[in-house]
């Protein structure tokens, strides 16, 4: 009996301590002071061999630091040193992922399993001996770009073109699958022009106990550059989804922009906090919003306009933006025609010329004819997240990137040119390096679609406002991050993060675009990495105020980690490269700095 109570107890202490750490808030409950930094020190690095870009958080158990490579093989590491503990070598898969999550099945006898998919199949590896557990019926699900959510023994799944769905990891059975009772599915098509409804998700979600509740940010309507074959509200795009735990039922909804056609998708999981009785969903977008909405039924906390962008004559086609208070905004989401980059006259004639043979608007659909030049594409936070701490300030990373978009138009489409390149393609398949003529095969493959579908409406580019070496042509900052206090209601401050390595280190202050989050060391101290010039930095929380910085050897994406094991703490990075850079290269470290 004693046994039992022992296995229950300690069960539910590293349930909750995974929870805890799969929280969002990327906030770690330590005592951590700017005199601290004198004695951090990098601990180890571990290379996996495999040069390929991975968004994969990685997770932690006891001494354990689990990670997914580029090719998501899983690796299990010693915190202590960096060594390998066990291995699991799969077929290589390179399609993106956002985080592992582990199932707790039996602490005591080391059933504890990482959770992930591999070739749409999702696997469950023992971290101790990284075998595989081979469920009585395989779990495959196609698109999964969102960590998976774990409540107990059942795996939550938020795919990216299909509804989300709930598993039994013990016997790969449904539990549920996303639904709405007839009632609210009566009243919702009326609103959705009877259209079918979608629950794409890139960013991922949050369980939420309390509540009963499983919440998730949701991607952009398709195609993300035209109102073709979709014009009304796209339900349930552009949104914040709540969905019974228990059944899958469909609870609320809000949705910050309906009918979005600048790819505005909101990229960044919710994050919960509670204070004062309060019980918050906190959203960061891509369109540069904080978005605070009570928890119970989705209602937004704060006050908002709606404005309408209309992108037909007769008015029957266009997009409503939800516009919260000046508090709550952190970037910028509308490109102004002095919005250049005056740091030479070199950059500035570059970006007038480009901005010449545009067009500039507040918010418009894409055009055959001419360039349109906007932010948000990868503007405002992008995947990594957030960083909320115990007192309600928000630290949101933020990208002020302008973007050229146009639509391909077929009448510029050169036939014989195209034909005579996929000739040229095809000769090239003819060689003896395997390596070569894989590539060879898909670039062949590429150009006949590209014959084939040349009259389909499809997007011609979407590229950076930057000059040849890649420096935004619109005004600095690029990068940033904003204290946002939602208690007080006010920015307590925002600095620029970040630098580019081809900008002369003569200009300060510029910021660069960030793929990462920042990771709080208690209340006083934070960390953060995500840019160009492959840095990790540790900033003041109260004023922003750089502290520390350190170089790594590749550009790290993603969030970092802290890690408490026995009396120290660890910063773990997992620095892969940078695939959304020009120029980077792709890495292979995983850094850990022992910060006490």
């Amino acid at each position: 009996m004693i046994k039992k109570y022992i296995l229950i107890l300690s069960f539910v202490f590293y349930q909750n301590q995974n929870l805890l750490m799969a929280d969002n808030k990327n906030y770690y409950e330590m005592t951590y002071l700017e005199k601290d930094l004198k004695k951090i020190s990098k601990s180890w690095e571990y290379s996996s061999k495999v040069y390929k870009t991975t968004q994969t958080k990685l997770a932690n158990y006891k001494d354990k630091v689990i990670h997914l490579d580029g090719k998501k093989n899983l690796i299990v590491l010693n915190i202590l040193d960096g060594t390998e503990i066990c291995k699991n070598i799969g077929k290589p898969d390179r399609a993106p992922y956002r985080g592992l999550n582990l199932y707790i099945k039996n602490s005591l006898k080391n059933h504890v399993y990482a959770v992930f998919p591999r070739h749409n199949e999702i696997k469950l590896i023992n971290i101790f001996d990284c075998t595989e557990l081979e469920l009585p019926r395989k779990i495959v699900q196609k698109s999964l770009v969102a960590p998976i959510l774990i409540d107990g023994n059942n795996a939550i799944l938020l795919p990216n073109g299909d509804s989300p769905i709930s598993y039994n990891l013990d016997t790969g059975k449904v539990i549920w699958k996303a639904n709405i009772n007839s009632d609210d599915e009566k009243e919702l098509k009326k609103i959705n022009n009877n259209k079918k409804f979608h629950w794409d998700v890139w960013g991922g979600g949050i369980i939420d106990k309390e509540f009963d509740q499983i919440i998730f940010s949701t991607a952009n309507a398709k195609p993300a550059y035209s109102s073709k074959g979709r014009i009304g509200p796209n339900l349930f795009y552009n949104s914040i989804v709540s969905l019974d735990i228990n059944s899958g039922r469909y609870k609320w909804h809000f949705q910050e922009i309906a009918h979005d056609v600048l790819n505005l998708d909101m990229a960044s999981a919710p994050v919960l906090f509670d204070k004062e009785n309060k019980n918050y969903v906190i959203q960061a977008t891509k369109s540069g919003q904080l978005i605070l909405l009570n928890r119970l039924n989705g209602k937004p906390i704060e006050k908002f306009v709606e404005k309408k962008f209309y992108h037909t004559k007769d008015k029957k086609v266009f997009t409503t933006k939800r516009i919260f208070d000046d508090w709550l905004q952190f970037s910028r989401n509308n490109f102004l025609e002095d919005d250049i980059n005056n740091l030479s006259i070199e950059f500035s004639d570059q970006a007038k010329l480009l901005i010449d043979n545009s067009i500039i608007s507040e918010y418009k659909t894409l055009s055959l004819s001419k360039n349109y030049i906007h932010y948000g594409f990868h503007g405002g936070n992008e995947w990594p997240g957030i960083s909320v701490l115990p007192k309600g300030e928000v630290l949101i990373p933020g990208n002020n990137i302008a973007w050229i978009s146009k639509l391909k138009d077929p009448s510029e489409f050169n036939l014989l040119k195209e034909i005579y390149i996929l000739f040229k393609n095809s000769l090239s398949i003819f060689t003896f390096d395997f390596i070569k003529f894989k590539r060879n095969v898909k670039k062949t493959i590429s150009q006949l679609k590209k014959i084939i579908n040349y009259k389909k409406l499809n997007i011609e580019k979407y590229q950076r406002f930057v000059n040849d070496d890649g420096i935004p042509l619109n005004s600095p900052p690029w990068g940033t991050i904003t204290s946002i206090d939602i208690f007080d209601k006010k920015k307590n401050w925002q600095i620029s993060h970040g630098h580019y390595p081809k900008l002369d280190k003569k200009y300060k202050d510029t910021g660069s675009e960030i793929f990462g989050c920042p990771v709080s060391a208690g209340e006083k101290i934070f960390f953060m990495s995500g840019t160009r010039d492959k840095k990790i930095y540790a900033y003041n929380t109260l004023n922003g105020k750089l502290l520390w910085e350190d170089e790594l050897p590749f550009v790290a994406y993603g969030c970092p980690i802290i890690i408490k094991y026995k009396d120290s703490f660890y910063l773990i990075i997992n620095a892969s490269g940078g695939s959304k850079f020009k120029d980077a290269e792709s890495g292979d470290k995983v850094i850990a700095y022992r910060l006490r």
